[in-house]
């Protein structure tokens, strides 16, 4: 029904029943949200930071960028911000905002305590504040309860954390997230929150169409708009990491520093995959990722197509803080098969070690 009703916009329908718009949209405003919120960022006398009011046609554009069936890229919002991106004034402006919020200590207003550093001016803040300017709109309208459920939807992926906790709350979070302590996207200081005013006669600013039916329909029919494998598949193209539930198999063979007198057999038991864990062997460039298995202290190989340039970096810079890492690692290494081999002898020379 929709495809012959938007017979003109053939394209973009195939995307938003393929959810391929609402992931452009999502990385988009992961990608720029400095870019979006930073004009309304600004500082007192005493350089504190705050976040004015922004002006109806700012939220509307946002509004619109989220939910409507315009194309993301001719959008006005997708416009403004990449026309920014050619400005040296305004990413110069950018920097110096950036520096100063990093710069924040924590500070008391109107009695309570904020940590100006962590303020994230993120994806999640841009949700907070067109959901804020949503809700301002009259509630007794079906649309604007429609565009919240859609809006939801966004919440719901910006809650995806890369530890195999399976969120189900959007906006709020849902009875049936019984992890301890709070999501790390509500710890963050959001001030975008209060900027807003409530306004219950202004009208909604779009009709739902194609993007806010379709979401909204899935919900309907208690079905899932965005799976589990959506969500990872678009985190994992924003943020270097490994996933948390990477393993590979503790082999010998795989490595060559594991000492051949040992001749003890392979444990083949799964490792997890820990970039804390991982360190690297600086005289090579062939098998340089190493981690010890933690069920038998073997050097295992951790092929370095499973890493991203991104994890690989780190990994290098934190091994540089400490020359002697790699050696360290050998021998611990040792001591763990020696323990293995002889259970009583490895006792006793674990035991020397530790009195030196």
């Amino acid at each position: 029904i929709w495809e012959d009703q938007w017979a003109n916009q053939k394209d973009i329908v195939k995307d938003i029943l393929n959810n391929e718009e609402f992931k452009k949209r999502y990385k988009y405003i992961y990608e720029n949200s400095k870019l979006i919120l930073l004009p309304y960022i600004y500082a007192d006398l005493n350089k504190r930071v705050g976040f004015k009011e922004p002006d109806e046609l700012f939220l509307t554009n946002l509004e619109s960028f989220l939910l409507s069936d315009i194309k993301m890229e001719t959008s006005d919002l997708y416009k403004i911000v990449e026309s920014k991106k050619s400005d040296i004034k305004e990413l110069s402006r950018i920097k110096s905002v950036m520096d100063l919020i990093g710069n924040q200590e924590i500070n008391t207003i109107d009695g309570r305590h904020y940590d100006f550093g962590s303020i994230l001016l993120d994806d999640w803040d841009i949700l907070l504040l067109t959901w804020a300017f949503i809700k301002s709109q009259d509630l007794r309208n079906k649309v604007v309860n429609k565009e919240l459920d859609a809006l939801n939807s966004y919440f719901e992926m910006a809650r995806y954390t890369n530890d195999g906790k399976v969120w189900k709350g959007g906006r709020y979070r849902s009875p049936y997230d019984n992890y301890n302590g709070i999501h790390p996207k509500e710890k963050a200081h959001r001030i975008v929150e209060e900027s807003i005013p409530k306004n219950d006669k202004r009208k909604s600013n779009i009709k739902p169409g194609i993007f806010v039916n379709t979401i909204v329909e899935f919900k309907n029919n208690n079905e899932t708009f965005l799976e589990e494998s959506d969500k990872e598949e678009i985190y994992f193209s924003l943020h270097d990491e490994i996933p948390w539930n990477l393993e590979i198999e503790c082999d010998i063979n795989k490595s060559e520093l594991n000492s051949s007198e040992y001749n003890t057999p392979k444990c083949i038991k799964k490792i997890r995959v820990d970039e804390d864990k991982i360190f690297i062997n600086p005289n090579s460039n062939i098998n340089r990722y190493l981690i010890l298995c933690p069920h038998c202290g073997r050097i295992v190989n951790v092929n370095d197509s499973l890493l991203s340039d991104g994890v690989k970096l780190r990994i290098e810079k934190r091994c540089q803080k400490d020359p002697y890492l790699f050696r360290k690692m050998c021998l611990y290494s040792e001591l763990q098969l020696i323990k293995e081999i002889n259970s009583e002898s490895g006792k006793i020379l674990l035991k020397k070690e530790s009195n030196i």
